[in-house]
Parts: C-alpha cells; structure tokens; sequence
C-alpha cells in the first residue's frame, strides 16, 4: 500500500484539473 499517497496525489491533480477545466469552459459560454 506505499502506493497510496501516490494515487490520491494523482486523483486529486486530476480532479483538480477537471474543475479547472469546467471553470475555463463554463468562461467561454
């Protein structure tokens, strides 16, 4: 389970990249 940290750093980089990005989208309507 060392991997652990690993995996939420890098859900949390991509669930923050997806807000990012519906924030950029919900900018250009």
């Amino acid at each position: 389970m060392r991997n652990t940290k690993k995996v939420i750093a890098a859900t949390a980089a991509a669930s923050n990249i997806a807000s990012a990005m519906s924030r950029y989208n919900k900018g250009l309507d």
